[in-house]
Parts: C-alpha cells; sequence; structure tokens
C-alpha cells in the first residue's frame, strides 16, 4: 500500500486521482471528461491542464487578483486547526455526517481557501474515506492546501465554471462564501445536499464591538436574513441548525483572528495593535447551518 508520506505532493495528487475515480472531472471550456496523463489532465478535444509543482491544478478561464495573501491563510489554518473557536461547528457535522451520509462520499468545499474547515469536518468520522475537493480562486490558497495532498484534492476554479462533471458530488459546502446554485445543482447527485454556512448577529461579535468603540467606519450590525431568503426560494424545505458558544483564545490566537478575519482588513497596523489591547479573549462563534437537498 502506497505511503502518502513517501510520495512528493505531485505523486499525491497523482495517487488521489487514481484513487477516487468515482468522481469524474470534466473541461471547463468544453465540459468534455478529463483524463490523467502522467502530471497533466486532459480532455478528447486536446484541452490540458498541467499540474503545478505543489500538486494543485489551475482550472480557470482567468487568474483572479484576490488581495489574500499567504499569511491570512496560514493565520485561518491556525485559527481552525489549533484552536477550539470552530469545534462546535465540526462537531456538529461530524455528527451529521454519520446520521445521514455513508462511510463513501464525496463532498467538494467551493470557497474553501486553505482546506482547513473541510479537512477538520471530514476528521470528525475517521473510520470514513471521503473524497475531498477544495476549490478556491484564490492561488495563495490553494497552494496551502497543497499540504492535504493525498487526501484532498485542490484546484485554482471559479465558482461559476466548477471543474466537475454532472451529478458528481454528494455534498457541496459553501462556508462562509457566495454561492452559485446553479452550479451545485449541476454538480450534485440527485440525491445530493448543498450545507450553507454563514455567520449569525453574534459571530464575531467581541471584534464587530470593540471596532464600533473604536469609531471604524462601515461597522454595522450584521443580518443574514436575505442570504437565508434567496436558500429557500432554492430550498423550500431546507434545515437550520444554530451553534453559538464562547471561546477562550490565547494572546497569539487572537493575532491570528484580527489577521483573518475580514471585519479588519481595512485597519493599518496601528489599528491593529489597539484593536487587540480591547480584547479579553472570549470570542463568540454564532453560525447557522443550512441544509438544502435536491
Amino acid at each position: 500500500m502506497t505511503q502518502l508520506n513517501e510520495l512528493n505532493k505531485k505523486d499525491r495528487t497523482v495517487h488521489w486521482l487514481n484513487t477516487h475515480q468515482t468522481v469524474n472531472l470534466s473541461c471547463i471550456h468544453c465540459l468534455e471528461a478529463l483524463k490523467l496523463d502522467s502530471h497533466s489532465l486532459v480532455c478528447k478535444n486536446g484541452h490540458r491542464f498541467d499540474m503545478a509543482k505543489q500538486g494543485y491544478f489551475f482550472m480557470a478561464k482567468k487568474a483572479s487578483n484576490t488581495k489574500y495573501d499567504a499569511s491570512l491563510f496560514h493565520s485561518r489554518r491556525e485559527i481552525i486547526l489549533n484552536t477550539k473557536l470552530y469545534r462546535p461547528l465540526h462537531e456538529y457535522i461530524g455528527e451529521y455526517l454519520s446520521e445521514h451520509h455513508g462511510k463513501d462520499i464525496s463532498m467538494i468545499d467551493a470557497g474553501s481557501g486553505e482546506g482547513s474547515h473541510l479537512w477538520q469536518m471530514s476528521r470528525q468520522v475517521k473510520e470514513n474515506e471521503y473524497s475531498l475537493i477544495g476549490i478556491d480562486l484564490a492561488k495563495s490558497a490553494i497552494q496551502a492546501a497543497t499540504d492535504y495532498n493525498g487526501h484532498m484534492l485542490s484546484m485554482i476554479a471559479d465558482l461559476a465554471e466548477l471543474p466537475v462533471a454532472n451529478h458528481q458530488i454528494d455534498i457541496v459546502f459553501s462556508i462562509f462564501s457566495p454561492s452559485n446554485y446553479s452550479e451545485f445543482e449541476r454538480i450534485l447527485k440527485p440525491e445530493g445536499e448543498l450545507i450553507k454556512i454563514i455567520p449569525n448577529s453574534g459571530y464575531l461579535q467581541e471584534i464587530r464591538q470593540a471596532l464600533i468603540d473604536m469609531g471604524i467606519g462601515n461597522i454595522h450590525p450584521y443580518s443574514n436574513e436575505d442570504v437565508i431568503e434567496v436558500f429557500k426560494t432554492h430550498y423550500p424545505e431546507a434545515k437550520m441548525k444554530e451553534i453559538k458558544v464562547t471561546q477562550k483564545l490565547t494572546s497569539s490566537q487572537l493575532e491570528d483572528l484580527v489577521v483573518m478575519t475580514p471585519l479588519t482588513w481595512q485597519l493599518n497596523d496601528e489599528e491593529h495593535q489597539t484593536l487587540l489591547t480591547k480584547l479579553d479573549g472570549f470570542i463568540t462563534l454564532d453560525v447557522i447551518v443550512l441544509h438544502g437537498k435536491n
């Protein structure tokens, strides 16, 4: 049996593709099936996608000029993997997977960042072998996600043109990200499910209140009512689960959180430091998990 730790990143991706052949990928130019040819994916019309040296594929028609950098995704990974902040969410998803889904299913995180949420959720049911795919337009995110190569396939791709054939995926996750419902419904199996996770009004409320106290502009109470309404137009039978808990973070973890959250991206270095002095370490996770089935 191949030991992943003996392989380089490119060969780990080849191993994933060879051992997860039930998930069919498709060409973003002509929609034909993609087949593995050495370290490339090729369709019958000759469109070729060469694997990057880190073991990911660029599957978008054009590059995205995102403002996200490697430090943001490093901080994001630290918060997701090494703090308790998102643990109640991951545990809930693990329990849900155990109760409602089988041991061998395909899951894609559309807007995956560096892949840590998908990894943590899948690890809640350790005896299961999932086909995990992470998709994001941010190059620095997908480069970081290649640390999971062999366990997860990572691709730079557009949510409007996912490089996945019709009706391949059991679960699409959309975690704090925009949704392209028509594409999600196209790639989901007939019995597939969209799980969308959105912030509630109390999400990171301590940071939001501190910024208001500092007089930082564009900070206002958050409402998710419009997002829920749109979700329910696509999935009238949608089910919702609210998860709310306050966790204690260390000083260094707070620094990572402040780097990670979009609430703080407009701050300069001095404002960052001022914000950190106003936080006492307690941070609230307040999210709604939306379940929609085809």
